[in-house]
């Protein structure tokens, strides 16, 4: 059925609320709740009724990592799976740990957001020097992107874009949930 996501996420009539009954709550964003994985510390699940664009981001990351063969940009989270059941969407990926206000990273993400947000010449050309790499990543982004705090975390002392899709755009919403289907889950192959 599921290699990631605990059989009483997916047998339970709301997903949501049994985890919020069963598991410890980590927090919540304006469109999911995320609960630390219970077989695993260092994995969490995430679980959204509305059309989360984290899932649709949490699919890309997927694929990178597939097509790189397993050489996957260090930018993006390790996604573990991703279900669409009965209109809620179930992913497991790895826990992250947020960016202290006072830190170097903390600079880079601000980075991050001029150059991206802003179009800031100068931001672009310190983060090329920070970031080689990042640049090539960021073209790899939706257009529209939420930069917002939370939403670029870090792995050690890795910078990692974990959340940059507010929403599922409406014209993709069907076919993606269809993807992602209990039937037809996608899984990492490790």
């Amino acid at each position: 059925m599921s290699k990631y996501i605990p059989a009483e996420i997916l047998e339970a009539e709301s997903s949501l609320e049994w985890a919020l009954e069963n598991l410890e709550f980590l927090g919540a964003g304006d469109t999911a709740h995320v609960f630390q994985h219970p077989d695993d510390d260092a994995k969490i699940i995430r679980i959204s009724d509305y059309p989360d664009g984290w899932f649709l981001y949490a699919e890309q990351a997927m694929e990178a990592y597939e097509d790189d063969a397993g050489l996957f940009s260090q930018f993006y989270p390790v996604v573990y799976e991703i279900i669409n059941k009965d209109r809620e969407l179930i992913g497991v990926s790895e826990r992250l740990e947020e960016i202290e206000s006072d830190s170097e990273l903390a600079e880079i993400v601000d980075l991050i957001t001029k150059a991206m947000i802003s179009h800031d010449k100068d931001a672009w050309e310190n983060l090329d020097r920070k970031l080689p790499d990042f640049r090539e990543f960021s073209q790899q982004l939706f257009h529209k992107i939420d930069l917002r705090d939370g939403n670029i975390m870090r792995r050690g002392d890795q910078i990692v874009i974990n959340d940059p899709l507010r929403a599922i755009p409406y014209g993709m919403e069907e076919s993606f949930r269809i993807r992602h289907s209990l039937s037809v889950s996608s899984t990492f192959k490790l």
